[in-house]
């Protein structure tokens, strides 16, 4: 005791001006004065977030959420700014060290000066209401929300560098009754997103004590127990303060009906062994009587649930890369390319063998399998990688230039609009979704002119209006696929031009519909003229580019001088496919069949056998070192004549001189 503290005064102090019972303890405070209550601001309280990089912003902010709306968030437990109602003493067993806890005696202990007994009132002790409940147990349903734990104690040891973790789940005990989530595990985690609801039943005055409790499930040997807390149920629905919290939100209206919101809380979990805690769970408690649990359903606060894509990856061409191999002035590079996206296989294109003028040309699809949603790896790390390789016969292969590309706002567009197709880099697809949004800003403007509440509008009406944007999004979807259909039947006509044609008539397979001949033809003739353009302008240098690409640059740095050097450009096309629509227009690998959605040509500029052996020398050395081996031949040719020749350059000498 300090010596310097009045004891008088600070029991004077403590007691209020009017005697309540309360005397000084206090779990009897609530019937004193209003300042023995730890009121706590909403406005002030701000939820410390654990950003975990998801590329789903809508998940990191609670307060977006419906079931956060009007919901308060501590920053602690709720005893902790709250006198509980009732004062509970442990009850032991034996003496000083080994004495041990083998109950728990929970009351009041009331001291009330009177006057006159038969004439003083004496206020209760609580709520009549409250009072009657106390001493008539009733059954009760209890709802517990856990929406995440956060840095919690890792139970697996560090191995190979890689950091300890823990295979994190929940149990609940309440009484003999037992929940346990061991099945739904989180492998290899601290921070988790549990966002489950348990319910279960008890009776009140009963047993009351709520244990939560956290294990890491291990293969082998007993699962070890991260941490626990306990919600006494006793203490929140007997609490008139508990009672109060959360009265006003309740909703009854018809579409909207909710329950009191009670307050969101950070509770540590704690170590029977340990004083420290050992990491941190948000969670909230619903206490309801069987009717009104009956009337005013749950919250939902489970995640949604992920999504299967496909992400198809064309690589187009490469150009303005240096050259890896200039032995004797050759100035050419083996290319090949690596991609992946973040969590999947490596995939490779094929090779394009003595590249000059540091142009590639590939027409190469990859297609990569990915789940989106809360907490996905692709989800957390959207990147697409990109590697520009020379492929070496005798040694090791050369990374020459990498790009990592962001993904994230893409995988989200794609994750919230479901079934639709994003091809990034798609100019109609893009028209159409300004159109799209130019429509609904007109529609919003409408309806603000007119002073209609959007939220007050008929489901009905909402519907239509749904079925109208999804029919329009269908009608570009649909005009995209016709486009790029022909872009392949064109295609496909130049690149089998020994295919036989019906003198007459013919009929399209897909839409049944005869084509005039003369029509036909003047097509191909259309097609394979600018096709024909196309390869011209690619030999002189004036190439275009692919459609529904875009172009890249590409970087390497050099670790010895700490520069980055500009390795060229890459021609990309990226497509989002939901996995059923992927399922129903089929793309192969490659260029390998079905070759459409869209439909990749044969490349330009690769090798080609010829019996000419000049033209074979120039594909393989190139055009500098093909022309040094001809003038060192050639000087070869005309040493080895003079040689053999003699005998009779001998015979003119002696001849003519």
């Amino acid at each position: 005791r300090d010596p310097h503290i009045d004891v008088k005064v600070e029991l004077a102090e403590s007691v209020p001006a009017t005697d309540t019972g309360a005397g000084v303890f206090g779990a009897m405070l609530h019937l004193a004065e209003p300042k023995a209550q730890k009121q706590h601001d909403n406005t002030g309280s701000k939820r410390k977030e654990a950003k975990n990089g998801d590329a789903f912003d809508e998940y990191d902010d609670e307060g977006d959420k419906p079931y956060m709306k009007d919901r308060e968030v501590l920053d602690g437990r709720w005893e902790d700014i709250n006198n509980p109602p009732f004062e509970a003493y442990q009850l032991r067993r034996g003496k000083g060290k080994s004495s041990q806890v083998v109950g728990l005696f929970k009351g009041w202990i009331r001291l009330v000066e009177v006057e006159d007994e038969q004439t003083t009132e004496i206020e209760p002790l609580m709520d009549p209401t409250l009072m009657v409940q106390l001493l008539k147990p009733q059954i009760y349903k209890i709802r517990l929300y856990v929406l995440r734990a956060m840095n919690l104690e890792a139970k697996d040891q560090a191995w190979m560098g890689r950091p300890g973790k823990s295979d994190p789940y929940l149990t609940l005990t309440l009484g003999k009754e037992e929940i346990n989530d061991r099945e739904n595990a989180v492998d290899d985690a601290v921070d988790v997103d549990f966002y489950k609801l348990f319910e279960l039943s008890t009776e009140l005055p009963g047993a009351s004590r709520m244990v939560l409790s956290c294990f890491d499930k291990d293969d082998f040997g007993n699962d070890d127990l991260i941490g626990e807390t306990i919600i006494d149920l006793e203490d929140r629905w007997f609490d008139a303060v508990w009672q109060k919290t959360g009265k006003e939100t309740i909703c009854d209206t018809p579409g909207r009906v909710r329950w009191a919101v009670k307050p969101l809380e950070n509770r540590a979990l704690m170590l029977p062994t340990c004083g420290q805690p050992q990491g941190n769970l948000e969670c909230w408690v619903d206490i309801m009587q069987p009717h009104e649990a009956s009337a005013y359903p749950p919250d939902d606060v489970a995640l949604p649930p992920r999504q299967e894509f496909e992400v198809r990856v064309v690589v187009w061409k490469l150009a303005n890369v240096p050259p890896a191999d200039t032995l004797g002035g050759q100035n050419m590079t083996d290319m090949f390319c690596k991609v992946w996206v973040e969590g999947c296989d490596v995939q490779e294109t094929d090779t394009h063998w003595r590249a000059k003028k540091g142009k590639g040309s590939f027409n190469w699809r990859m297609k990569f399998d990915i789940e989106l949603g809360h907490g996905a790896h692709v989800s957390k790390f959207p990147y697409l990688h990109f590697q520009l390789w020379d492929k070496d016969v005798v040694s090791w292969n050369d990374m020459m230039a990498e790009m990592i590309l962001p993904l994230g706002k893409e995988f989200e567009r794609a994750y919230r609009a479901k079934n639709r197709v994003f091809k990034l880099y798609d100019e109609t697809a893009k028209r159409a979704e300004a159109a799209r949004k130019e429509k609904a800003e007109a529609a919003a403007k409408l309806s603000n002119r007119v002073e209609v509440d959007p939220s007050m509008v008929e489901p009905r009406l909402r519907e239509k209006q749904q079925e109208k944007l999804d029919a329009e999004e269908a009608a570009a979807l649909e005009e995209q696929r016709q486009e790029e259909q022909r872009r392949a039947d064109v295609a496909m006509t130049l690149a089998t031009e020994s295919a036989a044609r019906n003198e007459d008539e013919f009929v399209d397979e897909d839409e049944g519909e005869e084509f005039d001949e003369e029509e036909n033809d003047e097509e191909d003739e259309k097609a394979a003229f600018q096709a024909l353009l196309s390869t011209a302008k690619s030999m002189m240098g004036y190439d275009e580019d692919p459609p529904e690409s875009k172009r890249f640059d590409l970087h390497m740095r050099d670790f010895e001088t700490q520069k980055v050097r500009f390795m060229g450009n890459v021609w990309l096309s990226i497509e989002i496919w939901p996995k059923g629509q992927a399922e129903g227009f089929p793309a192969g690998t490659g260029r390998s069949d079905p070759n459409t959605n869209p439909y990749l040509p044969p490349p330009v500029g690769r090798m080609s056998f010829s019996l000419n052996p000049f033209y074979m020398m120039y594909q393989v050395c190139g055009p500098g070192l093909m022309w040094r081996l001809f003038c060192c031949l050639a000087c070869v040719g005309v040493v080895a004549l003079l040689i053999f020749c003699q005998p009779v350059m001998n015979i003119l000498i002696a001849l003519f001189l």
